[in-house]
């Protein structure tokens, strides 16, 4: 049983977006004292030290900042982060204090791993299996598991929006080394966590083809080393893991070229500024536009279908 650290963020993200909180909304990140029952005062801090000012959900996730992770669960509810956990299959419990929003609560990595295929499933989890087949001595199989689906834990809206913001911690944020194995025609949506002191770092990751996780600390938990973190010591052996597999597996590699992840039905794009979180316009640097995903209902206004202009264009004919 291990602390997550911030590798726990996904699922507080998934629990916002599944609250309407859209990825373009802006938080602050800044100093935060929060008073405890038990007469203590409860300050979170980033890995770096340092306070970003205001940021996108979608940044913030990117960034790892941790003081937005605590406002979500606190504006959320621990208890309705933990009931998620447990859909997606977390069976260890998640304590109700902030502190679990960045992965204070112990869990087991193979859980957690596992809690992960939510995303690749667009919110269905399954059960890991460690045997999924026996063969006696002349290869007659006597004994299969097949794939155990959990319960659907998510909107599949929603997880594709959420697993579109966890592109961004590999492609701009914390888990940027894995593109140093991979080539950016393989999606890959995943995410870092480094605990207090060093003592677990992890990197938890998919691709269209697989989920797999890496974690790294001692069986008694102590620093690792002085700036160890999931970045720079779990991403690299991830990315050289998942590189391995696709060696071994050219045609992916070359479907993938074609073939990425489409969003389902009910999920509304539209170009965004990433300064600001307001929707792009002309006068936005390209450098600062991209595209942004929601989920029906909770997209800016202007990209809302108007069904009246509808009889603008003149009569349906049969």
């Amino acid at each position: 049983m291990r602390q997550p650290g911030s590798s726990f963020k996904p699922i507080v993200y998934a629990a916002a977006i599944a609250d309407s909180i859209t990825p373009n909304t802006i938080f602050a990140d800044t100093a935060l004292s929060i008073p405890l029952a038990n007469g203590t005062v409860y300050q979170p801090e980033n890995s770096d030290g340092q306070y970003l000012g205001p940021l996108t959900l979608r940044d913030a996730l990117a960034k790892s900042r941790n003081v937005v992770a605590v406002q979500l669960g606190m504006r959320l509810g621990m208890d309705s982060i933990a009931s998620l956990a447990r859909r997606m299959g977390l069976s260890s419990k998640i304590a109700p204090y902030p502190s679990s929003a960045i992965g204070a609560s112990v869990v087991q990595p193979l859980d957690l791993v596992a809690a992960y295929t939510t995303f690749a499933n667009l919110g269905t989890p399954v059960e890991p299996r460690f045997i999924y087949r026996i063969e006696d001595r002349n290869r007659k199989v006597v004994l299969t598991r097949g794939v155990q689906a959990l319960e659907p834990a998510l909107d599949p809206r929603v997880t594709y929006v959420v697993r579109d913001m966890m592109r961004d911690v590999v492609e701009r944020g914390t888990a940027s080394s894995i593109r140093r194995f991979l080539p950016e025609s393989i999606p890959v949506a995943g995410k870092t966590g480094t605990t207090n002191d060093n003592t677990d770092v992890w990197f938890i990751g998919l691709t269209p083809d697989l989920v797999a996780g890496v974690w790294l600390g001692f069986d008694k938990p102590t620093s690792i080393a002085i700036g160890a973190a999931g970045g720079s010591m779990a991403a690299p052996i991830w990315g050289k893991m998942v590189a391995r597999y696709y060696a071994s597996q050219p045609q992916l590699v070359a479907s993938h070229a074609t073939e990425q992840w489409m969003p389902p039905l009910g999920v509304i794009m539209g170009d965004v500024d990433r300064a600001t979180g307001e929707l792009a316009t002309d006068q936005t640097p390209p450098e600062r536009r991209y595209t942004e995903y929601f989920v029906e209902g909770t997209e800016p206004p202007p990209l809302r279908a108007d069904p009246w202009k509808l009889f603008g264009w003149g009569p349906i004919i049969y």
